[in-house]
Formats: structure tokens, sequence, C-alpha cells
């Protein structure tokens, strides 16, 4: 496991990447691909390593985005795109420094989870996210198949963590189709649609109580946490 530290750093760089790197254009893809298939060593291995780490660690870093508020996503851009103090970000977005600075460490710990391949306990409800763990661990595993030399043990462990991935993905989609209008699906469903809402948000938008929300919650996290722990 790797100390907190160098999991802050992988994730600031993975921000970076994401908000400053220059993509590759659709031709030069299929040029990149038709060298692929016909060249092969163990620096082009390295390289195709490389790039699907990367590609993997964008699609993660976007499903983070997408499922933050507003706030957080015009810092983070603020922060890693244009590269802003906090006091001028602070300036511009009307919060304090301190509070800027919660925000970067509780997002760098979220996203370095997710490079890790790691759902937060609070993310249950991210049908986004756990999403697009399912499609970059399938990605990644598909590349280590290809190579007889990789871990078995780290590939087991991998395919446990999609199976896991899979199966709390189905179930997010059972709550958001169903046709069943219970308080308990109601409830879970607005939390799905609405990630980054609070409690005190849902109350607000579903009529429900504070207690009640919070009832439901700990009904779900107590049945599907043990998929992600």
């Amino acid at each position: 496991m790797l100390s907190n530290k160098l999991n802050f750093t992988v994730a600031h760089h993975a921000l970076l990447h994401f908000f400053n790197s220059q993509y590759w254009s659709p031709t030069e893809l299929i040029l990149l691909s038709d060298f692929f298939l016909t060249h092969h060593s163990d620096n082009i291995d390295k390289l195709k390593l490389r790039l699907i780490s990367e590609e993997n660690n964008d699609c993660l870093v976007a499903a983070f985005l997408a499922d933050s508020s507003p706030f957080i996503r015009d810092f983070l851009f603020q922060r890693y795109r244009f590269n802003f103090s906090f006091v001028k970000i602070s300036f511009n977005l009307h919060a304090h420094p301190n509070a800027l600075q919660k925000w970067r460490d509780k997002s760098l710990a979220d996203i370095s989870a997710l490079l890790n391949f790691q759902l937060p306990p609070h993310d249950i409800f991210s049908r986004n996210k756990v999403e697009t763990l399912v499609a970059v661990l399938d990605n990644f595993l598909s590349f280590l198949l290809s190579f007889p030399s990789s871990d078995s043990s780290f590939i087991e462990t991998l395919k446990l963590k999609l199976a896991n991935f899979q199966e709390l993905l189905f179930i997010l989609k059972q709550y958001l189709y169903t046709d069943s209008t219970s308080p308990h699906i109601r409830i879970i469903r607005l939390k799905i649609l609405h990630p980054y809402f609070s409690i005190k948000d849902l109350e607000d938008v579903s009529g429900f109580s504070h207690s009640s929300i919070h009832h439901h919650f700990r009904i779900f996290q107590h049945q599907y946490l043990p998929l992600i722990s």
C-alpha cells in the first residue's frame, strides 16, 4: 500500500495530466495501434502500460469531477489548469484559503483511492464512479492477461475487484430502473442521481426527514459496503 504522501503525489500528477495534456488525434491513434500490433519489445510494452495507465487515470479523474459540486470543479480547474494560488482562488470563489486546502486534500484522497481501484465508502452511491472503475479495470486486465509473465496473484485480486464493482453497478441500476416507489427506493435513487447532494439537500428536494434519509442510507450501506471493503 502506497503511503498517503505518495498517493497524494500520484493524484496530484493525475490532475495535472487531465487538465493540461494534449491528447492523440484519431489518425495518431490508428498509427499508434498499427505500430503496437507490428512491434514488440520490453520498452514498447512499458510504453503501452504507461499509455493505458494515463488513459485509465484520466477516466477516473473525469468520473470524480463529474460527481463533484460545481465549486470543487471550479477550484480544481483554477488550481491545476491555471496554477492559481490559494489566495487568488479564494478571492475568485469567495472562499477561505483554509477551506480550499481542505477541498484539495479531500479531492486528492478520493482521487488517489480511485487510482488504486478503490471506492471510498461515501461513494457507494456513485453509479458514475463504479461504472468507470468497471471499465478501467476491464481495460487494465485485458492488457495484463496478454502477458504470460504477469503476476497471477495481482491479476486475481483485480478480477475480484472487478466482479465486486460489477455486482454493485448492477444493484445501482436496479435502484434506478425499478418500478417500485417505496421510500427506500426513492431515497436511494435520488442519491444515485445526485451523488454530491448532502442529506440536507436531499431533505429539501424529497420531502423526507433527515432521520429517514439517514436511516435508509445506513440500510443500503450495511448491505453493500462489504463489496468495496
